[in-house]
């Protein structure tokens, strides 16, 4: 306790003037340095005061005059308010300001006449010889001249145990209890030619310091029991690294109980956990520091830092130490789960290159047999006629098709692992439409919906890659031609737009059109609106997912619009000229 102790020293050592205001607009319990304005004066209502900080917080600054001990006449400037743990309001001196005597010369006596104290002179008897002051007839006690103090009878030690001792030749001070009233009594022998003739006393109820001592105590139980029952380790030493406090609930993780090895060398109290010494040594030195200490099975952050006096001179450390093993705990869970992650990450990297590969090694023995098929049924197409030619047509047909989807599986696999490659070369964008105009054409003999292009004259060139902005047109051209019975599709090519570095190519049709939830799907690989669109135009969910992927590979975006029995429109806006790297 004798951390406590010394925190607790404070309330009743603080030089400035403390004094609680009860309900009544009085002062009530105070610390002893608000005696010396206490002391003498006319009561001060402070109800107005009291009244607003209880329901402001602030009641705001007062003044009222008072004598000190010293016999000085000064205005106090108090501040008034509430504290919010306790519902408490308190008066804290400010300042204060001397007052100049008046012209008729009152004096300290003329003070004390009218003061809560009494002053007497007492014969060897203990008998009074004179008074001044009425303090004792305000706590109910009559006292006549001539009276002795053994008469009074309520002192709680007995009068021949305390009398001998003021009367011993030495000066002494002694707090008595008279029935329900404390006095302090300060006594000084009064001698005549070396011979001890009586005594002087000064008397002065002390029942607010009792008061605010019984209050302290429950302050200081209080106190202790949220320390004792707080989560953490709280630890104060000294310069000399003893130490003062030791307090919460986790000081049983360092084998110690709350209150425990207050007074030793916290290198003894902490011997088993070094990293508790190293951070306090650290605050000492001045810095401070966070460390994370191992405590058996547990972990705690240990924060220390110096504290300072009033004066600013280093007093000592102190250091609070928090238990966080869920966290370490968590966190460790956090890097196994990261560890796992990464390892799924790579395995499924190794697995998308795998089915690359496997991809590209299939597209290559697939194509060089499917190359052969097409080139033969050529030679044959070329020489037959009949009903012989007609089937030759549906075999190059399908077998065209078979090819195209084998380059869009690859392509796409491609995209996915990142390995399609952009080629970046001059070329005219005129070429370019009106080869893909030409063989959507090819592609769809059976089509009856004829393409509609402006010019091709003035288009310039473009700086890209040529392979994929024909691919990006074609994919375009052959979606709107599928899903046009009658009608139109429409290209149309700006060159004109506001930032001249790009181009605007638009593809609108007629068709079917997409409802909203199909939009929202239209770029995913394998999507397609539904199984009977797929029966009725076939189609494989591929060719819009490479083209938007081209799109953004070039530096470029798509945008589509549609509804529902009026067509679709789709805006391609590509950079002019492809940004190197």
């Amino acid at each position: 306790m004798s951390g406590h102790a010394e925190f607790f020293g404070l309330f009743h050592s603080l030089p400035r003037a403390l004094c609680e205001v009860v309900a009544s607009g009085q002062f009530g319990a105070a610390n002893p340095a608000w005696s010396k304005c206490y002391a003498t004066g006319p009561p001060v209502d402070l109800s107005h005061a009291y009244n607003l900080a209880r329901q402001s917080g602030d009641g705001g600054r007062v003044s009222f005059e008072r004598t000190t001990c010293d016999g000085r006449r000064v205005n106090v400037t108090a501040h008034v308010f509430a504290v919010a743990a306790s519902g408490q309001v308190l008066a804290l001196v400010e300042h204060e300001s001397p007052i100049e005597d008046s012209s008729d010369g009152a004096s300290i006596l003329d003070h004390v006449a009218d003061a809560p104290i009494t002053c007497l002179w007492l014969g060897p008897d203990a008998e009074v010889t004179r008074t001044l002051g009425h303090g004792l007839s305000l706590a109910g006690i009559d006292l006549e001249l001539g009276s002795g103090l053994r008469g009074l009878g309520a002192w709680d030690l007995d009068f021949d145990d305390w009398w001998p001792e003021v009367m011993s030749g030495e000066p002494c001070q002694l707090t008595l209890t008279c029935g329900e009233t404390w006095f302090d009594v300060w006594v000084a022998p009064r001698s005549r030619q070396g011979a001890i003739i009586g005594a002087y006393a000064i008397l002065f109820d002390s029942s607010i310091h009792h008061l605010a001592g019984q209050a302290m105590q429950a302050t200081e139980e209080l106190l202790r029991g949220v320390l004792t029952s707080m989560p953490l380790v709280l630890v104060a030493i000294n310069q000399q690294r003893r130490v003062l406090l030791l307090e919460g609930a986790q000081a049983r993780a360092y084998g110690l109980a709350p209150g425990e090895g207050v007074g030793q060398l916290s290198g003894e109290v902490f011997a088993d956990t070094p990293k508790v010494i190293e951070s306090l040594d650290q605050a000492l030195a001045g810095t401070a520091n966070n460390l994370i200490a191992e405590v058996g099975t547990q972990f705690f952050k240990i924060w220390s830092a110096p504290f300072y006096d009033d004066a600013g001179e280093k007093s000592g450390a102190i250091a609070v130490a928090a238990d966080i093993t869920a966290r370490m705990h968590n966190e460790k869970m956090l890097l196994q789960q990261g560890d796992q992650l990464r390892v799924a990450r790579d395995q499924a990297l190794a697995a998308s290159r795998a089915k690359t590969e496997f991809l590209a090694v299939m597209s290559h023995e697939l194509r060089t047999p499917l190359n052969a098929i097409i080139g033969y049924s050529e030679m044959l197409f070329d020489e037959a006629e009949g009903e012989v030619r007609a089937d030759l047509s549906r075999v190059l047909s399908a077998a065209h098709h078979l090819l195209t989807l084998i380059s869009d599986v690859l392509e796409l696999s491609r995209i996915e692992a990142g390995r399609s490659r952009v080629e970046r070369r001059r070329f005219s964008l005129a070429h370019v439409v009106e080869r893909s105009v030409a063989h959507a054409k090819q592609r769809n003999p059976d089509s009856k919906v004829d393409i509609m292009h402006p010019p091709l004259e003035g288009l310039g060139e473009m700086v890209s890659d040529r392979s994929k902005v024909g691919q990006i047109l074609d994919n375009l051209l052959d979606n709107a031609l599928k899903f046009t019975p009658v009608g139109e599709v429409r290209l149309e090519i700006d060159t004109l737009v506001e930032d001249v570095r790009q181009v605007v190519l638009t593809v609108t049709d007629t068709g079917i059109g997409m409802d909203e939830d199909t939009l929202a799907q239209l770029f995913t690989a394998f999507y397609q609106a539904d199984s009977s669109t797929t029966r009725r135009y076939g189609g494989t969910g591929m060719g819009l997912t490479i083209t938007e992927r081209f799109c953004r590979l070039l530096g470029g975006k798509i945008e589509v619009s549609s509804s529902i029995g009026d067509g679709s429109s789709f805006r391609v806006v590509l950079p002019r000229e492809l940004a190197v790297g």
